[in-house]
């Protein structure tokens, strides 16, 4: 596994499960390998507490969708690994009022394109 984002609040976008409490995203080459809400037994190369944050798909968010030409409108395994990582619990209807300060970190295809200075 290339990047595990532990303990995050992630928009699935799946009828079944579209938002997961305290998932556990890991990518792998780009795209993401698992969402669980079970920490898996898996080594990583990068860690990131999700600890407090929401892990949004980017097409979900139109407005930052020129930083990164994501076209993934799901966190799922085997889609693209384009979201960004919000601080603070975020509702799906909140989206629209989301402001660059409240983006902590953008990936692109698996990586961590962008991470605000802390």
């Amino acid at each position: 596994m290339d990047l595990m984002i532990n303990n995050v609040r992630v928009f699935t976008m799946q009828e079944e499960h579209p938002v997961l409490e305290e998932g556990f995203v890991g990518i792998r080459d780009g795209v993401y390998t698992l969402v669980s809400l079970v920490q898996p037994r898996i080594m990583a190369r990068t860690f990131i507490d999700g600890v407090g944050k929401t892990l949004v798909p980017l097409a979900l968010l139109e407005p930052l969708q020129a930083l990164v030409q994501g076209a993934a409108d799901t966190v799922w395994p085997e889609v693209p690994a384009d979201s960004v990582l919000l601080e603070g619990p975020v509702d799906l209807q909140d989206l629209q009022n989301v402001r660059l300060s409240q983006i902590c970190m953008i990936l692109h295809e698996g990586k961590v394109l962008w991470q605000k200075a802390i």
